[in-house]
């Protein structure tokens, strides 16, 4: 059961990555005057509809968006991107030296949001950090069967060397 609900939880965490991966490129290629534009859409939508999420956190992110911003902004999913969806890659396909560095990157995520989120006091980020934790609590127990799996394993002895 917690081997289907590790890669369930690494899948999600990669396909997130990828995710981020776009979206920072997305970033890249678009021009700012284009984002601006779609964001008075998204006014228009706010003057009909005034809870409209959506169109509320577009609105609020296009009075920060700035050819700096937005390059900060590209980079920082793009390389955030790449690492998870790196370390899921690696973790799906078991390769266990690479577990601790899955877990040691997790651990930094949580705490930049755990931060995050005593700044800003967003449920979505507390539940993504939530996530996070569990991911990382998963990737130590799967580390850790592992790690036990190889010292009950049975040696395989080695031709002596002193042989007569």
């Amino acid at each position: 059961m917690l081997d289907w609900l590790f890669r369930i939880a690494v899948a999600i965490k990669g396909f997130d990555g990828l995710i981020e991966m776009m979206g920072g490129l997305f970033l890249l290629i678009v021009p700012i005057s284009k984002l601006h534009g779609w964001a008075g859409l998204a006014i228009y939508e706010l003057a009909d509809d005034h809870h409209a999420f959506i169109a509320q956190a577009i609105t609020a992110l296009d009075n920060h968006l700035t050819p700096g911003f937005a390059l900060l902004a590209a980079l920082y999913l793009l390389g955030h991107g790449a690492i998870k969806l790196g370390l899921a890659i690696a973790l799906l396909r078991q390769h266990y030296h690479l577990y601790p560095w899955a877990i040691g990157f997790l651990l930094l995520f949580i705490a930049y949001q755990a931060y995050r989120v005593g700044y800003d006091h967003s449920l979505g980020l507390a539940l993504l950090t939530g996530f996070d934790a569990i991911v990382a609590w998963l990737v130590y127990l799967e580390w850790r069967r592992h790690l036990q799996a190889i010292s009950t394993a049975p040696s395989v002895a080695t031709p002596s060397s002193h042989a007569l």
